[in-house]
């Protein structure tokens, strides 16, 4: 006889925003435009930012609509902890989702002591 494991599947609620502003912080255009693409088909407005530096001026200069921001922990120029941090300096709640490819646990524990999801 052929065991075959069962499979689980969560039920997932994908959140339709309502034209909110999201920065979208990562180094890899590619990764920008496809997660651009998608939040903008669920109905939120996307800003790019290809590093830390152009993440900040572009916060500072949007810094009353957007809603909250999405950035890759590591870039070059500025990595995403640094750029985290001056953030928060800006604005103490703003809500930030980090994310990041590397398994180095350091920069996600960094990123989770700054109260980061």
């Amino acid at each position: 006889t052929i065991e075959s494991d069962a499979v689980v599947q969560e039920e997932t609620s994908i959140v339709h925003g309502h034209g909110e502003v999201i920065l979208f912080v990562d180094d890899e255009t590619a990764i920008s435009e496809v997660s651009k693409n998608t939040l903008e088909t669920y109905n939120y407005q996307v800003l790019i930012a290809n590093n830390g530096i152009e993440a900040i001026a572009i916060y500072v200069q949007n810094k009353l609509t957007i809603k909250a921001v999405i950035i890759d922990l590591m870039m070059p120029t500025l990595d995403g902890v640094t750029t985290i941090r001056v953030l928060q300096k800006i604005t103490p709640d703003v809500k930030i989702i980090a994310m990041s490819g590397s398994n180095d646990n350091e920069e996600k524990i960094k990123a989770i002591e700054c109260g980061v999801k």
